[in-house]
């Protein structure tokens, strides 16, 4: 009887173990899921605050590159050339735009009053003389003489022309005129032959 009665005591001692083991594990499982649900839960926001810092940075990044101004570089001018006359026409000829303006009385001068033109007389030609030459109903040939033969040119000549040459390769322009020159290489055995060349070459404007 006594045993029975210790068997059946130990029997309920077991089951009573065995009961309290029964409570502890579903505390332990809960505990078990609140951990791991504490870690993914740290996880997902570390990784969060990761990714944005990273794209924090990337956009930074790419607004500093954004408004970085650009350097420019010095360009360095090139010297200015003088420009020629736009409204020229094409041509092969030198053209020298006549500046320089003499009063018609200037002394020393040789005034074509005709064409607005004059030449600096050469030093010590005191018989120099000139004529113009129709071609068409215009006066436009000039020719230049030795008063001893005024009839035969020396030097040089001058055609004018309201329009470019495609055959002279030498001239000036004054006003809207275009003059032409040419070296005469005549019969006539004057001394003044170059000079007068040398003149022709170099005309002034006449102030009217």
């Amino acid at each position: 009887m006594v045993k029975k009665q210790k068997e059946t005591k130990k029997f309920t001692n077991r089951r009573s173990e065995q009961d309290l083991d029964l409570e502890k594990k579903p505390a332990m499982f809960w505990a078990i899921v609140a951990l791991v649900v504490l870690v993914v839960v740290i996880g997902c926001g570390v990784a969060l605050w990761a990714t944005k810092g990273e794209t924090s940075d990337t956009k930074k990044d790419t607004n500093t590159t954004q408004t970085k101004p650009k350097e420019e570089k010095p360009v360095a001018k090139e010297p200015e050339t003088p420009q020629e006359d736009t409204n020229q026409p094409e041509t092969s000829a030198k053209i020298t735009e006549v500046t320089t303006t003499v009063s018609p009385s200037q002394s020393g001068y040789l005034v074509i009053k005709q064409w607005g033109i004059a030449y600096k007389i050469p030093q010590g030609f005191n018989d120099i003389a000139f004529w113009l030459e129709s071609q068409g109903s215009m006066n436009n040939i000039l020719f230049f003489a030795d008063g001893v033969d005024s009839d035969c040119p020396i030097g040089g000549k001058v055609v004018q022309s309201s329009t470019v040459s495609s055959t002279s390769t030498q001239g000036f322009k004054v006003g809207d005129m275009y003059y032409f020159i040419e070296k005469v290489d005549g019969t006539c055995n004057s001394k003044w032959a170059d000079a007068v060349w040398q003149m022709v070459q170099n005309p002034v404007g006449v102030v009217q």
